[in-house]
């Protein structure tokens, strides 16, 4: 995911694509306890949701 998917959203602006994904990912490593990766795709998906808005 991290390295397939979201990319390639980032790269063909879909950034409501780039939200839930990175979202999901950084869900997934808040469960394992392995927290700067957690609030990497956080933001990462803070910043897509920003984009959304704009338009």
């Amino acid at each position: 995911m991290k390295e397939e998917i979201i990319p390639f959203f980032e790269e063909n602006p879909r950034p409501e694509y780039v939200y839930r994904y990175a979202k999901h990912l950084a869900s997934l490593y808040e469960k394992k306890q392995q927290h700067a990766k957690a609030v990497q795709y956080y933001k990462k998906a803070m910043k897509a949701l920003e984009s959304l808005k704009q338009h």
